[in-house]
């Protein structure tokens, strides 16, 4: 009679363990794999390449004073757009950014050498940018935009603006003159910056 139940005994210790043991690797399981997807999406979002090169091209937009002005400009064409964003691509954003739609027949040899520069710059022998996108400092705009615009938007562009901070509440006036620039390389990953009127 002693055995039957030492077997017992040995059964329900048997079963606490492994029911401890399974809840303690569910709980783990639970909390781990998020962070893991979250360090794999942080790993093409935000480089300290891309953040850098982000500043480069953010420095050679604000350089020309015809795409920052309020009276006028791409920042002014980005306000009055009713989808509160502009995408170019690499030499579209060196024509429009340089030149802002002048006659490339007729501009002045400083403008054709900053867009060769621009070119050369944002191609694939040095940074490598596939698209720029420029919008308003707030993303809750752009975020939308993303969702419901699912034709200009690729997947992987729609995922790393669904995972941009909002960064002030909309009716905060404090960063009015301020923009956004966000930029996919041709590598796949993505950066970042604000650039102010």
């Amino acid at each position: 009679m002693k055995k039957n139940n030492q077997r017992g005994f040995v059964l329900v210790e048997a079963i606490v363990v492994a029911v401890f043991v399974l809840s303690l690797f569910t709980f783990l399981f639970v909390n781990v794999v998020p962070l893991v997807g979250m360090y794999e999406r942080r790993l093409n979002y935000d480089t300290i390449d891309g953040v850098y090169n982000a500043n480069l091209i953010r420095d050679l937009f604000i350089s020309n004073s015809k795409c920052t002005t309020a009276a006028g400009g791409t920042l002014k064409e980005v306000n009055d757009s009713p989808k509160h964003y502009i995408k170019y691509s690499a030499s579209a954003f060196c024509n429009n950014a340089i030149n802002h739609g002048n006659d490339p027949t007729s501009v002045e040899n400083e403008e054709i050498f900053a867009k060769k520069y621009c070119d050369k710059l944002l191609g694939e022998e040095y940074i490598g940018v596939k698209y720029i996108f420029i919008t308003g400092y707030r993303t809750t705009q752009i975020k939308e935009q993303a969702n419901t615009d699912k034709d200009n938007f690729t997947r992987a562009e729609r995922e790393y603006i669904k995972s941009l901070d909002k960064f002030l509440e909309p009716d905060s006036a404090v960063y009015d003159g301020y923009h956004r620039l966000i930029i996919e390389y041709n590598d796949g990953s993505f950066a970042n910056i604000e650039v102010r009127r």
